[in-house]
């Protein structure tokens, strides 16, 4: 692997006044994310992967590759978010009266990607999935002041820090650095094709059965066969599917085949010739989508 260009900007030490996270995340049922180790290790910033500036009003965050302890890595970045903006979603099975210090765990893209890759990492620790069917991840950074200031002035990254209100910092417990995925970096091949299309169907399908929905899955969110993105997943035990109309309503099953339909949509739009039969594909179903 190539080391980072002189241009990249150069590891600096963290700051020692702020105490390294050793909580699993999130602090609520179900799978957890480590924290990545060690906490206060020494960042060389590189390039900006993946979308472009055009493309940052509608993303959960920013995705750079980075050197810690000369090893390269893809660290993404999560903007703030407040579950106020979908409340009137998650409202309909939780109703008014769920505290938002709650709902945050069930609705934020950072806590989502912390409680699939928490119920991943269990997996093939316990042996029960023997193969990457995800990008491998190495827990969640919170990053320095310093670092947010530095990606904000210097890289033009919103981290959103607008949408802090009191709501928020209570439900985050007061704590407001910026919070943060190490990943591997994934390199070769990207997007889907004839080669590894059937590795990802079986990568999604191994996901499902881990009670992990993915809901977003497109060409975009896939590298060498692997899903890379959680930011919209939901993974079980889940406060939405757990609600009483959600259910009746078999939202569950209707998650998985949502995951499918994404399956099936993407190798028509992509023109990906595939004998894979999908459950949506053999009955022709199309779940609602939110």
């Amino acid at each position: 692997m190539a080391p980072l260009p002189i241009s990249a900007r150069m590891a600096k030490p963290r700051d020692k006044t702020l105490s390294p996270s050793t909580a699993l995340l999130p602090p609520c049922p179900g799978p957890k994310l480590q924290p990545f180790e060690p906490q206060d290790a020494l960042i060389k910033w590189g390039p900006r992967l993946g979308k472009t500036s055009t493309d940052d009003a509608d993303s959960q965050g920013f995705v750079f590759r980075v050197e810690i302890a000369s090893r390269a890595y893809a660290i993404k970045i999560f903007k703030f978010y407040h579950p106020a903006s979908e409340k009137f979603y998650w409202e309909t099975y939780l109703g008014k009266s769920y505290p938002l210090t709650k709902v945050i765990f069930y609705t934020d893209p950072f806590y989502a990607e912390c409680r699939a890759y928490g119920r991943i990492n269990q997996a093939r620790n316990e042996g029960t999935v023997k193969e990457d069917i995800a990008t491998r991840c190495h827990g969640y950074l919170l990053l320095t002041t310093e670092d947010m200031m530095w990606l904000e002035h210097e890289k033009g990254i919103d981290l959103r820090t607008d949408l802090i209100d009191e709501d928020l910092r209570r439900a985050l417990g007061g704590d407001l650095r910026a919070r943060a995925i190490v990943k591997d970096l994934e390199t070769g091949d990207s997007g889907l094709n004839k080669g590894n299309i059937g590795r990802a169907w079986r990568n999604v399908s191994l996901q499902n059965s881990l009670n992990i929905y993915n809901r977003d899955v497109r060409e975009e969110n896939f590298m060498n066969g692997r899903i890379v993105d959680f930011g919209s997943s939901w993974t079980e035990p889940h406060a939405i599917l757990d609600s009483a109309d959600a259910k009746d309503a078999d939202e569950a099953r209707e998650q998985r085949l949502r995951d499918c339909s994404g399956f099936d949509e993407m190798t028509e739009k992509g023109r990906i010739k595939t004998t894979l039969k999908t459950p949506t594909s053999q009955h022709n179903l199309r779940p609602r989508k939110k």
